[in-house]
């Protein structure tokens, strides 16, 4: 699936962010649960499907971390779901050789800027991670 708003297949904010000249809206969420429920609807790949395999690289690795639980919640009780990313494993650790923490710092601006009305889309890793939810996008608190 293809993401339009560069905020990794999450986020939402009604109001648009003036940058440049340009309004930046941030609707990665409704996208996202929009394709889903219209491959559903048209094909009933959630509904009715026995074995589902989500996968992507980059931003799309990182979503598969973030949507997978939620594809599972679509899928009948005794369908098989498999979480394949290709890539989109982001660390919260210093990056060599300039020791600074530039995904920490870039994630973290990220989520202020798109997730002002929702919520990572992981719900178990919003509640253990409820005052620093900025760790929602890294891989190693999503697992």
């Amino acid at each position: 699936m293809r993401y339009c708003d560069g905020a990794g297949h999450q986020g939402y904010r009604k109001e648009p962010i003036e940058y440049n000249g340009s309004k930046l809206y941030f609707r990665g969420h409704n996208i996202t649960k929009a394709q889903l429920s219209s491959l559903d609807k048209n094909y009933k790949l959630l509904s009715e499907a026995s074995e589902i395999v989500v996968t992507g690289q980059s931003a799309g690795g990182l979503a598969t971390f973030m949507w997978s639980n939620y594809v599972g919640s679509r899928a009948p009780k005794t369908a098989k779901v498999w979480a394949i990313p290709d890539s989109g494993i982001f660390l919260n650790s210093e990056n060599y050789p300039y020791h600074k923490q530039d995904y920490k710092i870039k994630f973290f601006n990220l989520m202020e800027i798109s997730n002002k009305e929702v919520d990572p889309p992981t719900e178990e890793c919003v509640l253990a991670n409820s005052v620093e939810k900025w760790r929602c996008m890294f891989a190693e608190y999503l697992y």
